[in-house]
Parts: structure tokens; C-alpha cells; sequence
């Protein structure tokens, strides 16, 4: 399935949306997978609904499958050790 014009990875569209949710705190990391077009990203959103509100705002929404993963907090992160 093509994308359609001005949403395509050549478009500004895209990253400038991803930079955007980025500086907003949702988009704390991204990474490329092995393979054309593939990303896992590691999100934040107050919750499942919101989360879905963000996800739906990139221009290429209808042409990427996504998947999302609840995660908490682990009591060993070393983030969180005082």
C-alpha cells in the first residue's frame, strides 16, 4: 500500500510530528529495528486512551500497524533507587 502523497518518509510531515510529541514529554525513545520501516518507541501518555490520541496524530497512522505494551515500574530500575 502506498502512502499518500506529502506522508511518506521524504516528507517533513513525519519527524516533525515525532519532534513535537518529543518535546511535548510523550516520545521518551526511539529505535529502528532491523528492516524496512520498523521502530519501537518507548512512549508516555496519562493513559491507554490518551496514549491512542498521540499515536493517532502521526501522518502515517493509517499506514503502520502498531502495537502498545503497558509497563510499570520495576523495584530494581535504577532509576528509582534513593
Amino acid at each position: 500500500m502506498a502512502a499518500p502523497s506529502g506522508t511518506g518518509p521524504e516528507s517533513p510531515a513525519e519527524p516533525k510530528r515525532v519532534r513535537d510529541l518529543a518535546a511535548e514529554g510523550h516520545l521518551i525513545r526511539l529505535w529502528t529495528l532491523s528492516g524496512r520501516g520498523r521502530a519501537v518507541g518507548l512512549w508516555q501518555a496519562p493513559g491507554a486512551g490518551r496514549l491512542r490520541e498521540i499515536l493517532r496524530s502521526l501522518p502515517m497512522t493509517g499506514w503502520r500497524t502498531v502495537d502498545t505494551m503497558p509497563l510499570t515500574r520495576h523495584p530494581g530500575d535504577p532509576a528509582q533507587v534513593t
